[in-house]
């Protein structure tokens, strides 16, 4: 999460939990907003702030606001965490590994570890979500101005841009995007 490079809390909620309306987007069948701020209080109080349903996106929930704000007094001991094993665990950085070890014990009463069956498969199914949908979604903005994404998103997107079912548009639409935006990964070989 951005929030962990930025020495700051940040929270990603469920899916549909706060509304996506206004915002920029990546992908819709993906993208979730969620709030920073400085310390644990002011995540829970900004969180508490922005739930609730909203007509403008069809994707949030329409459940009432459930605020998170009083369950902060509330003692953790006892409390129990599962963390993610097998493809999670082959991806982590050590320093992630070391600042759960040195928490955990203190605070919670049982850690368990889980399996997610198929997890790598289920990135693989995102990464090429994310690549056909945003290719769709910033099409004409790859054709203006490619030059304004980082050149491997923009490589990705491209990618994307060439498979089926991109912008529902036929393929041979799509070829004159390679030629405005210089691949960023094809000009790095040598030839």
């Amino acid at each position: 999460m951005p929030s962990s490079f930025c020495g700051i809390f940040g929270l990603k909620p469920t899916y549909g939990r706060l509304s996506r309306a206004r915002s920029f987007p990546f992908v819709a069948s993906l993208d979730h907003l969620g709030p920073f701020a400085r310390n644990v209080g002011d995540l829970a109080l900004a969180y508490d702030a922005m739930q609730g349903p909203d007509a403008d996106d069809a994707a949030c929930t329409t459940r009432p606001v459930e605020p998170v704000t009083p369950l902060l007094a509330q003692d953790i001991c006892g409390l129990r965490v599962a963390m993610a094993g097998g493809y999670f665990q082959k991806n982590v950085f050590p320093e992630a590994v070391e600042a759960v070890s040195r928490v955990s014990p203190r605070h919670w009463t049982r850690r368990t570890t889980i399996e997610i069956p198929e997890a790598a498969r289920a990135r693989a199914a995102a990464y090429v979500i994310t690549t056909t949908e945003g290719a769709s979604l910033h099409l004409d903005r790859l054709r203006k101005r490619p030059n304004d994404f980082d050149p491997a998103v923009r490589d990705r997107l491209i990618a994307g841009a060439h498979g089926p079912g991109a912008a529902g548009r036929p393929r041979a639409e799509i070829p004159p995007l390679v030629s405005r935006a210089r691949c960023w990964s094809c000009s790095s070989r040598s030839t």
